[in-house]
């Protein structure tokens, strides 16, 4: 019976759980990794590659007549203004990270007094 816990099934072994946290306590920096990995890998993954793969499916070099009507309208406009969200989204993702947004404020703040 490989792969099954000690404990019986149905359970998490012991030396897996809080493998994350034991990571985290030999490498601290595996914590800010994860957190910038998972913004833009998100990002990338749910607000990118959908109007991709739209993009390409509609007006790909082999691009097919389409056999239904498309469920997103106004064609290439449309796409593009999801790629413009998207990419704003990261932008400003990247400028929090950076703390680049932080010292805009405190600049702005510093311009008013």
């Amino acid at each position: 019976m490989r792969g099954v816990c000690p404990s019986g099934p149905g359970h998490l072994c012991p030396y897996r759980q809080g493998l994350h946290r034991r990571v985290g306590l030999i490498l601290p920096s595996f914590y800010t990794a994860l957190e910038y990995g998972g913004a833009f890998g998100v990002s990338t993954l749910f607000l990118v590659l959908p109007p991709l793969m739209v993009w390409k499916e509609r007006y790909g070099d082999e691009a097919s007549p389409l056999m239904t009507r498309p469920m997103v309208p106004f064609g290439k406009l449309s796409l593009m203004s999801m790629w413009k969200a998207a990419g704003a989204l990261i932008l400003e993702q990247g400028a929090e990270k950076l703390g680049v947004l932080d010292k805009i404020s405190e600049f702005a703040s510093h311009i008013q007094s």
